[in-house]
């Protein structure tokens, strides 16, 4: 009896192999983190920021943040992956003198976590915010990740109503602002999140499409091309023509995902099939030795 009881047990196991353990936490920071964060008034703007580099402060690893109003690079950030928690060192004169959390992402649903937002459009010291839940979505890779829903106790404090993050991305909001409410119409929203040059996460209410500004391993950002780069699309291909020795193009869908990876050409022109390709529009994206870029719209009959 002992035998068979052990056997199910095994069985019981083997064929229910998440009974009994807990999801695997997915780090905020990998290797390169590209945000893409939209304000929208009149029209609709939007910023990009990223970590560019590691820096070692007080014998820890920081990742330094670039772009957007981190442009000065003296925003630290880093990650204890074993407590599921990431800090803010803002290495400047007398702003910060010490690490501020920035999330506790293994906080639970009904706990209350004290907030703080600095260098940030929000108030920096909000107050308390409760957890109302932690509910897991895909995102676009197809995997669940936990949503993080909060309010704050002191709404007027916190001049906020409401905080959401995200499992691996950080705040909706901006990056330090863990405690700031998502709103493309008043302070801004998180648009477009990329790791390593891939897409994760996309909000296309007020854009038409999320498209890294980076290439993975590069430091340089991208800006437009002007008439640098051309493009001449005919039926079932396209001609790409760069004034420059080498070039790379990469292709995307409507939805901004990567259809076609990076390819290099050692050429001033290239002819590209495209028939092979899903009907619709599609988006080629084309980068100069230079760093420059311009993405062009193609319908695909």
């Amino acid at each position: 009896m002992k035998i068979f009881r052990f056997v199910g047990i095994l069985f019981i196991i083997f064929l229910f192999p998440k009974a009994g353990m807990s999801q695997s936490y997915t780090p905020l920071l990998d290797t390169f983190n590209e945000w893409h964060f939209t304000t929208c008034y009149s029209g609709c703007l939007t910023d990009v920021y990223y970590t560019d580099g590691d820096t070692v402060v007080n014998g820890k690893t920081y990742k330094i943040l670039d772009g957007f109003h981190y442009i000065s690079r003296s925003f630290l950030i880093r990650e204890d992956i074993s407590t599921q928690k990431v800090y803010l060192l803002f290495d400047g004169p007398n702003i910060l003198k010490s690490e501020v959390l920035l999330y506790d992402f293994s906080i639970q649903a009904g706990d209350t976590l004290l907030m703080e937002n600095p260098i940030s459009p929000f108030p920096p010291n909000p107050g308390n915010f409760i957890c109302d839940s932690i509910i897991s979505r895909p995102l676009l890779d197809g995997n669940n990740y936990k949503h993080f829903y909060f309010h704050p106790i002191d709404t007027l404090q916190a001049y906020s109503q409401n905080a959401i993050w995200i499992e691996g991305i950080g705040s909706l909001s901006l990056i330090n602002a863990p405690g700031g409410e998502p709103d493309v119409n008043d302070k801004g929203s998180l648009s477009c999140f990329f790791k390593d040059g891939i897409q994760f996460f996309q909000n296309l209410d007020s854009i038409e499409v999320c498209l890294p500004s980076f290439f993975p391993n590069s430091t340089e950002l991208i800006f437009g091309a002007e008439n640098k780069i051309k493009l001449t699309s005919r039926l079932n291909s396209v001609q790409i023509e760069v004034d420059d020795t080498s070039f790379q193009y990469q292709i995307f869908d409507i939805q901004g995902r990567l259809i076609s990876p990076p390819k290099i050409i050692h050429a001033h022109s290239v002819g590209i099939e495209i028939s092979e390709y899903t009907k619709g529009i599609l988006l080629f994206q084309v980068t100069d030795t230079k760093g420059l870029s311009k993405v062009f719209k193609v319908i695909n009959l």
